[in-house]
Formats: structure tokens, sequence, C-alpha cells
């Protein structure tokens, strides 16, 4: 099976996105995967041969203000034009927000893309607090604060092939008073 992993921040390979999306290369054991970079300066024709070689898109995505980027909007009218076969789709997407609820529209709006556009929703992770994933390098998955993240990914991983996927939103396992004290610290900087 042929997954594309797309990274829809306008931050690339400095992005939380990136980071949890190197998170999930040890769930692609046996499959063959690229990475493809969403952002204003896409290669419409580079995005086009990507996707229609696979059989299966992940999407990495931040939700800024409750909405999705625009390149990654973009990156879906795309694909209402130029996607030749059915694929499967699921996405992992963050907030800053201390809320796990803050990334359920951006997840609904990806599950009824599909549905207009004839794809298979496979699923979608919605992970708030996920600003701090920047400075918990140091835990792996499945311990510490994102042990969440684990049995989420192996979920998806697993949906790939199934198509059988749901939605579930979680918050990083930090306090909220010690969440709070990092970003403020990070915006006095």
């Amino acid at each position: 099976m042929r997954v594309v992993l797309v990274n829809a921040s306008p931050r690339r390979k400095k992005s939380v996105s990136y980071a949890l999306m190197e998170r999930f290369f040890p769930y692609l054991k046996n499959e063959e995967y690229g990475i493809l970079e969403v952002n204003e300066e896409m290669d419409e024709k580079l995005a086009e041969a990507a996707v229609n070689a696979g059989d299966v898109i992940i999407i990495f995505a931040p939700v800024y203000n409750g909405s999705l980027p625009s390149s990654l909007i973009a990156f879906l009218e795309l694909l209402d034009y130029k996607l030749k076969k059915r694929i499967r789709l699921g996405a992992v997407v963050h907030s800053a927000s201390i809320d796990p609820a803050s990334t359920e529209l951006s997840l609904r709006l990806l599950k009824y893309w599909c549905e207009k556009s004839g794809c298979a929703w496979i699923g979608g992770i919605g992970i708030s607090k996920a600003e701090i994933l920047r400075r918990l390098t140091i835990f792996n998955n499945g311990r510490g604060p994102v042990k969440q993240i684990h049995d989420l990914y192996m979920d998806l991983a697993r949906s790939m092939h199934t198509g059988i996927g749901r939605e579930s939103y979680f918050s990083i396992g930090v306090p909220d008073w010690l969440y709070r004290s990092y970003l403020r610290r990070k915006t006095d900087q």
C-alpha cells in the first residue's frame, strides 16, 4: 500500500504537524510512503502525481482559530478535480487550545469533504495542547504525557487497511496551568 503523508503546516519541517508526522513513521511498518508539503508554494503537478500514485492520504495539519490552513483547502479543491481514483483519507489535526474539542470542526470538514468527493474517510485524531510537543521530544509514543498517541496511531494505521475509522479527541497529558505557563513563556521570548 502506498501512503501519502501530507504536511499542511505553513511552518513546514519546523512545525508541530511535522513532529506528529515523524511520530507516525514507525506505524507504517511495511508501507511505501512519501511526504507531500502542502503550502502556498506547492507544485500542483507534483501534488497531483503524488496523490494519484497513493492509496491512502494522511493529512497532518494545524488548526488556527478553529480553521484549517488555506493551502490545505486549496489542495482539497485540487483533489476534487485531479483525483483519478477512490482513495482513503485520514487526518491528524492539532491546536494550541486547551480544549480537545477545538479540533472537532476541522475533522468534520475533512470527513464531509471525503463524502462529497467519493473518498473513504478512515478517521481522524484531534489533539489539543499540541504546541508543547516541541518540548516533549524526550517522550516516546506510549509513554509519559503523550501515551495516548500510541493507541490512536495504531488505530489510524489499522484503518488504512480496513477502511473503517473513528474520530478521537484528546489533550496532551500536561496540567492546564503548566501548559498556559509554557505558552506565556514562549510569547515572552
